[in-house]
């Protein structure tokens, strides 16, 4: 049966003080809820996923890991996760220099959570300094934005940031999984409000992913849920998406009951944090208890594809960790792991494409994925 209303409940006291104490807190709504149902006949991705090209990074610089990729005015921004630097490259992705603060004195980060560009500079957010650390185009320092809060994920959104958080609330603000930050470091909207009772552990099912299409929307799915809200850079409800039958059982209102064990949250199906955004497509990963599937969700059709309807599935291990996109209208996909099924039909590409066998034979991946997107059939 399709169901077309999520109820997620919070303690009423709570809730009716929370969104009393601001005007710039948002309410979810089920106005505008769309039913993203299974797909009944196998999709191509061959159909989906054009001029697919593996290209390797050159340049005689060690990396340790591609973390994030982020593509601006005409340059490409590596975060090395392993050696925490910042690689830059041009748009041939040929290396140019590398910018490393890791420290702790001034202008130092004590390690890089989240890489954001922007036109006016660099802009790292560091967890265990509650901060976000400007830098201009070319690395040097500028000023570090402090924030009331410890945040679990940050991004650049519109002038602010944007930032999810629920398992370590803020007391003093009220207690929401979605918070905006002006460029000062201060609060400017909120929205999704939990109860105090949500535990630590459940927060990590839930998540947020900046859409690459568009840089003013924000795809959030709720914690142990099967929906996905989407919000604006004011943090204003643009939509919803319910996957109907994606999940076998989700907990919806039950997290916030107290006798949950967050223990067990395993045993239940829920979206954990989505792995690309790039309308009309998504890449989803969810949990079917115990395992992490992946599917495929063409907006446009309302439609999702596990795994094992999808034809030339292999394909989906080189395209389903999307970073960012160019102005060429390329998207970039980060691999960061494969099936030995798959890891064969990698390596056959791999080595057609003039990667060395040592390159594909890496722990990890020395190359980004490049290809452009058409309407699937």
């Amino acid at each position: 049966m399709i169901r077309s209303l999520r109820i997620y409940l919070v303690t009423l006291p709570i809730l009716l003080s929370a969104m009393s104490c601001s005007k710039n807190i948002k309410e979810s709504s089920s106005e505008k809820v769309s039913i993203i149902s299974e797909g009944k006949t196998p999709i191509d991705l061959n159909n989906v996923f054009k001029n697919v090209e593996i290209v390797p990074l050159k340049g005689d610089v060690l990396i340790g890991s591609i973390r994030n990729i982020i593509y601006s005015e005409n340059f490409f921004y590596v975060h090395d996760g392993k050696i925490g630097d910042i690689k830059v490259y041009d748009k041939n992705l040929s290396y140019i220099k590398s910018i490393d603060h890791a420290g702790i004195g001034p202008g130092q980060y004590r390690k890089i959570d989240r890489l954001m560009i922007r036109k006016d500079g660099i802009y790292v957010f560091s967890n265990l300094q509650a901060s976000i650390l400007k830098y201009t185009l070319d690395g040097e320092f500028i000023e570090k934005i402090r924030l009331d809060n410890f945040p679990y994920q940050v991004s650049a959104i519109g002038n602010g940031f944007l930032s999810f958080d629920n398992f370590n609330p803020n007391k003093q603000k009220g207690n929401f999984n979605l918070t905006i930050w002006n460029d000062k470091g201060r609060i400017a909207y909120q929205a999704e409000p939990y109860s105090l009772k949500l535990k630590r552990l459940v927060g990590y099912s839930g998540g947020v992913t900046k859409s690459l299409t568009n840089e003013t929307l924000v795809y959030y799915n709720p914690p142990l849920s099967d929906t996905i809200h989407i919000y604006n850079e004011k943090l204003e409800l643009k939509g919803e998406y319910l996957f109907d039958g994606l999940i076998k059982n989700p907990v919806e209102g039950g997290v916030y009951a107290k006798s949950f064990n967050t223990e067990l949250r395993n045993n239940f199906g829920h979206i954990a944090p989505l792995l690309s955004v790039f309308e009309p497509y998504l890449w989803v990963l969810y949990k079917d208890p115990p395992y992490l599937k992946t599917a495929f969700v063409d907006l446009n059709q309302q439609t999702f594809h596990r795994l094992k309807n999808i034809v030339s599935s292999d394909l989906s291990a080189l395209v389903n960790n999307v970073k960012t996109t160019d102005d060429d209208g390329y998207f970039y996909s980060t691999p960061n792991a494969f099936f030995s099924k798959e890891w064969e039909i990698f390596k056959e590409t791999a080595l057609s494409q003039g990667l060395s066998l040592e390159q594909t034979q890496s722990e990890e991946f020395q190359f980004v994925v490049k290809f452009k997107t058409s309407p699937a059939k």
